[in-house]
């Protein structure tokens, strides 16, 4: 995204396509509230707030901690709490 405010017009319309919004953010959660109050979307966040850059590593890391979940409480299996999705 190239700015915040105002938002592109078709913001919603793009988070809407998918069923799992992931937004990095190198802060405590601001564009995510933003995106899930806009446009009511269940966008999860993956914050970093160390003044250190988020490494690829790292979100590679998370995305597939996101999906495995997805895909195992998909076939029923209980996740715990320790692998629970952080909804900030």
């Amino acid at each position: 995204m190239v700015h915040l405010n105002p938002m592109p017009a078709n913001t919603g319309e793009i988070v809407k396509r998918y069923a799992k919004v992931l937004i990095p953010e190198l802060n405590t959660g601001q564009l995510a509230m933003l995106i899930r109050s806009e446009h009511l979307v269940d966008a999860k966040t993956f914050s970093k707030v160390q003044g250190q850059p988020i490494f690829a590593e790292e979100l590679e890391d998370e995305i597939l901690r996101v999906v495995g979940e997805e895909t195992r409480v998909g076939r029923g299996e209980r996740v715990g709490e320790d692998q629970k999705v952080m909804d900030r």
